[in-house]
């Protein structure tokens, strides 16, 4: 028997969806009543990420209020996410995502606050079992924006990411948007009921070391059948 989803309540807003050409087939599910709106991603995330929120402040699609990103492998947790989103007491809401850069970092939210030595650090150990709580930056896999805030004439160009003097990366493009937000005076918060999965495809010999565990000699790799796998 086919599953009928009960349509979750409306919420009046433009959901985009950054992608590299495809989209999770599980992420789909839980957005496609909001009917997303599809960007390739061309050049960078950045880019992707403008192109939308000028399309948005020219309501290209529409007149709203509130703007979504969704990314194609993030999953949110229920069809009701954004009314959830929208109620919540800040400019800008994330929702904790998980995130790693394998195969030598751990797999932490991307929630994050500023430590006084200047580092980032998730704030995932604070994050409370229910409610919500504000932090200093959010990642933008699934995150929502109020129309005031990208509306704020310092806020133009809102997703670039800032270079060390040698070129490198000095914070992304998700944690430069917060830190510029909250300079002005807009809130960042997230939400403890609303974790997002993330789907990572990556090549089978990184998995081991998500775990801990060295991985395996080329010898070993024969010794692993099809039945035993």
């Amino acid at each position: 028997m086919t599953e009928v989803l009960e349509e979750p309540a409306v919420v009046k807003a433009c959901l985009a969806v950054p992608t590299r050409g495809y989209i999770w087939h599980e992420t789909a599910m839980q957005v496609g009543h909001l009917n997303p709106i599809f960007y390739r991603e061309k050049l960078s995330v950045a880019n992707v990420r403008n192109m939308i929120v000028r399309d948005f402040l020219e309501n290209k699609h529409g007149e709203f209020e509130l703007l979504f990103m969704c990314d194609d492998d993030v999953v949110p947790p229920t069809r009701e996410f954004a009314q959830q989103m929208s109620v919540l007491p800040y400019d800008v809401v994330g929702c904790p995502t998980p995130m790693s850069k394998l195969p030598d970092m751990p797999i932490v939210l991307n929630i994050f606050n500023k430590r006084e030595d200047g580092n980032w650090v998730t704030a995932q150990n604070l994050l409370p079992e229910t409610g919500h709580m504000a932090v200093d930056a959010v990642g933008t896999g699934l995150i929502m924006i109020r129309r005031h805030v990208l509306e704020h004439p310092e806020m133009s160009m809102p997703f670039n990411q800032t270079l060390d003097s040698d070129g490198t990366i000095q914070v992304g493009q998700d944690i430069n948007f917060c830190i510029r937000a909250r300079s002005l005076g807009f809130t960042v918060g997230v939400s403890a009921d609303l974790i997002c999965d993330h789907f990572v495809g990556v090549h089978l010999n990184t998995i081991p070391y998500c775990y801990g565990n060295p991985i395996n000699s080329p010898a070993e790799v024969k010794e692993i059948t099809p039945s035993a796998a």
